[in-house]
């Protein structure tokens, strides 16, 4: 951890290169506007879109390596840039992970960035979880 990243604590590494954070300050330190990355429709956005998706796939890489999960559900905000690009980016998390996850999927969760929320929702319904009382 550099002294850069003390006023994020609670950030992991990871999260602080490859979440939709993350790149919102990205898209914001180019000069760019979000529809020219997600268009791609610039040889800038072009360039910080392809950074963004290799750190994404260095970090789903490793994750698949260490858990040799069968499939990896993505979410959140983030999830409807990478939904055109899933492809791209699962063969860039293969070119990062061990032989172990050559097998390993990406898939979209169903309900997009509400895919958090709605699961908590319904962790608490069903009272497995400890967020309702």
């Amino acid at each position: 951890s550099s002294r850069r990243d003390a006023g994020r604590p609670q950030q992991g590494a990871w999260e602080r290169r490859a979440s939709g954070s993350a790149l919102r300050r990205r898209v914001e330190a180019a000069g760019l506007a979000p529809d020219d990355v997600r268009e791609v429709r610039t040889d800038a956005a072009r360039a910080l879109l392809d950074a963004y998706l290799n750190d994404v796939a260095i970090g789903l890489g490793a994750l698949a390596s260490l858990l040799d999960p069968e499939s990896v559900l993505l979410s959140g905000g983030v999830a409807e840039l990478l939904a055109p690009r899933l492809a791209d980016l699962e063969a860039r998390m293969r070119a990062h992970a061990s032989p172990v996850a050559a097998g390993t999927t990406l898939r979209l969760a169903d309900h997009g960035a509400a895919a958090g929320a709605r699961g908590a929702v319904r962790l608490a319904d069903l009272r497995e979880g400890a967020f309702l009382s």
